[in-house]
Formats: C-alpha cells, sequence, structure tokens
C-alpha cells in the first residue's frame, strides 16, 4: 500500500558558529535565524536571483578523514576527501556496458573481468547492492575517460571514520569502502538528522544552515520527507543520493566557516551583491578583509549571509558523487606532492604550500573555484576534484573553469 507524501512547512534555518571534535563526532552550535524579506542568493555561477523568503520546506561532508587544524578558535577541523595515488593507467575498453548483477559472485567476475580490480575484500553476499553502486560509478568515470581512467586493484569493505564514504590510498591501488555506512545505510541517514549538527529533524521541524538558499535546498528536504514516510520506499541508490548530498551540505557549510576569506572573495566579484553590502554599511575592501583574523572574517560572512541576506545555493549531487570526487583525486597527477589546508604552510617542506598561499590570495581564481562549490575554493586539489565530478556527471562548466582545471593539471576527459 502505497504511503501518502508528507507535505514539508516548517524550517529553522541555522548557521553553524563553530566546530569542535568529539571523540570524532562534529558538533555545533545554531543560532537561531529568520529569514528577512527580500534576499539574494548567490549560485555557483555567482549570479545574484533575487528571492521573496517566506520559508518553504528542503534539504555530503568531505569525503575523507578529519584532519584537525589550528586556524582559529571557530575553526576545528578540516576535510580531505581522500587519499591519493600515482598508480599508472591500465587501458580498459574504450566503453563498457555495466551490468547489475543478481548475485556476489557475479558482481565480483564483472569487476575482475571488465575493470581490472583484483580482489573485493571484505564483502559478503548481503552486500551486492554496495558491490554494484561502486562498479557502477567506476564504469562512468572509465567510460568518460575512455578507459585511460586510474583503477584501483583493491577494494575493501571495512569501517572508517563515521563521515567518510570512500578513501583511496596514498599509492592509489587500494579503495576502501565505509562499511560503518553501508551496512545500514537507513540508520546513518537517521544518525545524521538526529545528531544536532547541519540538517537536522526534530519536533517535526527541519533545522539546516542558514547559508543556504530555502528555495535551492527544498528538493533535498522533500527527498528526506520520502526517506521519514517510508524508508522502504527508496531505493538503496536513493538512499546512498540523500546521504551523499547531506554530507555535501556539512562540506559546504564547514567550507564556509574554515575558510571564510574564500567565500567573501567570491561573493565581492558580482556587482550586485558588493553593492547591496555597501548599502547597509558592511565591510567590502578586500585588503582589508584580508588582514582579519579567520574569526573576524567569519563573522563579517555571518553577517553578509544574515544582514545582506546574501545566501549560497544548494545544488543535488547524484549517489556516485563520492566516487567521481575520489578519482578524480585518483587521476590528478600532481596530488601525491599537494597538501590541503593551511596548517601546511609552515609544516610541511614540499613545494604545494607555495601553490596554495597563490591560490588563496589570487580574488579571480577563487571567484572562479566558486563556480564549481565553496569547498572547491579550499585548495587546487579540492578544485580539481570538484570538477572533475561535474564534469563526469555531465553537468556544463564554464571557459573559465575549464581553463583554470587544465592550468593546475586537471585530468582529461576524452
Amino acid at each position: 500500500m502505497g504511503v501518502k507524501n508528507q507535505t514539508v512547512t516548517d524550517y529553522n534555518p541555522h548557521i553553524n558558529s563553530g566546530y569542535y571534535p568529539l571523540n570524532s563526532k562534529v558538533t555545533s552550535r545554531k543560532v537561531a535565524f529568520t529569514a528577512q524579506s527580500d534576499a539574494f542568493s548567490l549560485s555557483t555561477d555567482n549570479q545574484v536571483q533575487d528571492k521573496r523568503a517566506g520559508l518553504s520546506k528542503n534539504a555530503k561532508l568531505g569525503i575523507g578523514a578529519l584532519v584537525l587544524a589550528g586556524l582559529g578558535t571557530a575553526l576545528a577541523y578540516v576535510l580531505s576527501r581522500g587519499k591519493i595515488g600515482t598508480k599508472s593507467v591500465q587501458q580498459l575498453a574504450e566503453h563498457i556496458d555495466f551490468k547489475q548483477a543478481a548475485t556476489y559472485e557475479e558482481a565480483v567476475q564483472f569487476g575482475k573481468t571488465h575493470l581490472g580490480i583484483k580482489e573485493y575484500k571484505g564483502f559478503q553476499a548481503k552486500d551486492i547492492d554496495v558491490i554494484n553502486w561502486i562498479n557502477e560509478g567506476i564504469v562512468n568515470v572509465s567510460n568518460k575517460m575512455k578507459g585511460k581512467s586510474k583503477i584501483p586493484k583493491k577494494i575493501i569493505y571495512e569501517p572508517l571514520d563515521e563521515d567518510t564514504i570512500l578513501e583511496v590510498n596514498r599509492r592509489g591501488n587500494v579503495l576502501s569502502i565505509n562499511r560503518s555506512v553501508f551496512d545500514d545505510v537507513d540508520k546513518a541517514i537517521k544518525d545524521y538528522l538526529n545528531d544536532g549538527s547541519d540538517i537536522t529533524f526534530m519536533n517535526g521541524k527541519y533545522s539546516y544552515p542558514e547559508i543556504f538558499s530555502t528555495n535551492t535546498i527544498k528538493e533535498l528536504l522533500q527527498k528526506l520527507d520520502k526517506f521519514r514516510n517510508n524508508p522502504n520506499h527508496c531505493s538503496f541508490k536513493e538512499k546512498v543520493e540523500l546521504y551523499e548530498n547531506l554530507l555535501q551540505v556539512s562540506k559546504e557549510d564547514t567550507s564556509f566557516i574554515l575558510y571564510p576569506i574564500n567565500r567573501i572573495k567570491s561573493i565581492l566579484q558580482n556587482p550586485k551583491a558588493k553593492e547591496r553590502i555597501s548599502s547597509i554599511g558592511l565591510e567590502y575592501n578586500i585588503d582589508t578583509i584580508t588582514k582579519m583574523s579567520v574569526d573576524e572574517q567569519l563573522n563579517l560572512l555571518m553577517k553578509y549571509t544574515k544582514e545582506a541576506n546574501i545566501t549560497q545555493s544548494f545544488k543535488l549531487t547524484s549517489c556516485f558523487d563520492s566516487i567521481y570526487h575520489e578519482f578524480g583525486h585518483l587521476n590528478d597527477p600532481k596530488l601525491s606532492s599537494r597538501a590541503f589546508s593551511k596548517q601546511f604552510y609552515d609544516s610541511s617542506k614540499i613545494a604545494y604550500p607555495t601553490e596554495l598561499k597563490e591560490w588563496l590570495n589570487n580574488t579571480e581564481k577563487q571567484r572562479i573555484a566558486g563556480k564549481v562549490s565553496c569547498y572547491a575554493t579550499e585548495n587546487p586539489a579540492e578544485f580539481i576534484a570538484e570538477t572533475f565530478a561535474k564534469l563526469i556527471e555531465g553537468s556544463k562548466v564554464s571557459d573559465d573553469v575549464m581553463a583554470l582545471y587544465k592550468k593546475y593539471g586537471g585530468p582529461t576527459l576524452a
């Protein structure tokens, strides 16, 4: 018997003003927020859109290990969506027809025969949906690259950090899938909604970071409603897509908090947004803002959101997004010499911090990367992985994004 979809009616937008590591679990403080009657929404192509904000209804964390970073009192961790390798390319067929396997044995044989994967470790017969999902995602990448993508030799199903879906090791020969998530995807989604951070559902209401445009997050919340009404009415891939997008919300919100200057630079490249900020007396001189502490920059960015009503658009990603992102890292030829965060400025001897400093201080590059996502502005490695994922997915990418992607050595699609 069908279950009637529940209409989403109530919202309690919030912004996380700080993240604090506690036994590997991320917690946050919520600040109540009431939307103004007229707000700007800055989409990823930096176009300002007017929206009439009467709150309606709606709803992925960097896929990888949490790394502690000393970046100020409001900042407690940075995100890496995977560990990367330099494995040589194995030429596969230019096009592979994916076939959904009915049994564990069929799925493993498909990966070994068509993708050159030597071993699937830790899986059981009941994990057939997980193997089909990873095989299909890899096939999609391989087909887009005409069989020239790097492919890990071993896929391991094992417990990982709770906010991780996938990890590729630094050599690029092992891809790990998080058993802690996929053994019970329903529980993973419910735990996310109940843990008090980012998107939550409590007392009949959704709560989500106020940095996002209400209209653009609505579709995610509607999909969450379908799941909450009856999880059995959602396919495995629909559930993975939900979890992917919940982590995407966390990832974007975290980028907002850890690297506020990136978002500020992107916003101030938009004349209409800059005019609005100026009209209400908020600081907009980028030289002045750059000299501020990270906490001061974050406070200013929160004012942009709350007082100037400049919000971030949210676009749903597919259930394969984390696979595409990790393979973007995997196929980045310079990744083994690159770092992921500001703490490497002083602690690393490799060349990447110079590249990272130049990246973070270049307003134009920040503007271009901001067209892809907030997360893409953090460093060239994440910009490459985020852009690669969009290219594999078939999303339209602007000419300036592609030019920057090529400049930093982003993997070429056929």
